[in-house]
C-alpha cells in the first residue's frame, strides 16, 4: 500500500481531502502529515452542515498520535465556507473538532488515559502540558465533573494529582468518530 494511502486511510479522510506529502525528521523524530483537499471540493458549514464551497484558507497545525514513538503533526489547510444561511463560517474538519489544535484520536487518547491517570501523569507520557489536556478533558467530560475530580480524595494520587471520572458525556471511544460540532 501507497505511504500516502495508507495516512489517509489512517487518518479517515473524506471527500476530497488527501495527504500531498510526509515529512520524515529522524533527528527531530518528528513526522509532519500535510494534507490538502483537491480543487472545487465543499465541506460542510460549521453551523449549519450545509456543503459549501470554500471561500478562502488558513493554514493549520494540529497534535496527531505519535507514530511508532515519533511526534506527530498534522498540518493542512483550514478553509472557510460562504453559506447562504448563516454567511461566512469555519468549514468542519474531519479530524479534529472546532478550535482544537488535536486530531479526535489524539483526544480519545487523552481522555481515556485520564480516566486510569492523572491529567500530569498523561501528560508526561505524550509530551503535552497538562494545562492543554485538561482544556480537552473538560469538553468531553463537562466543566462540573472535571473539577470535582480535582477535588473529590478518592482520585487523588499520591503526588496530590487528580484522576478524571468516567465520561459523562462523549464517550471516550466515540470522540474518534465523533464529528465537529
Amino acid at each position: 500500500m501507497e505511504r500516502k494511502r495508507l495516512f489517509e486511510q489512517a487518518l479517515g479522510l473524506e471527500r476530497s481531502w488527501y495527504v500531498e506529502k510526509t515529512e520524515f525528521d529522524d533527528e527531530e523524530r518528528q513526522l509532519d502529515l500535510y494534507l490538502n483537499f483537491q480543487a472545487g471540493g465543499t465541506f460542510p458549514c460549521g453551523s449549519c452542515g450545509r456543503d459549501c464551497k470554500a471561500y478562502d484558507t488558513a493554514w493549520k497545525q494540529w497534535r496527531h498520535l505519535n507514530f511508532f514513538e515519533y511526534y506527530t503533526l498534522v498540518h493542512a489547510p483550514s478553509p472557510r465556507v460562504d453559506c447562504p444561511s448563516c454567511g461566512i463560517r469555519q468549514a468542519r474538519l474531519p479530524w479534529t473538532r472546532r478550535r482544537s489544535r488535536f486530531t479526535l484520536l489524539f483526544e480519545a487518547l487523552v481522555v481515556s488515559m485520564a480516566t486510569e491517570m492523572s491529567v500530569r501523569a498523561v501528560g508526561r507520557m505524550v509530551g503535552e502540558y497538562d494545562t492543554r489536556l485538561w482544556r480537552i478533558v473538560n469538553h468531553y467530560m463537562g466543566e462540573e465533573s472535571a473539577t470535582d475530580a480535582e477535588d473529590d480524595e478518592d482520585r487523588r494520587f499520591e503526588d496530590g494529582s487528580a484522576r478524571v471520572p468516567e465520561a459523562t458525556t462523549d464517550h471516550p471511544e466515540s470522540v474518534a468518530h465523533a464529528k465537529s460540532p
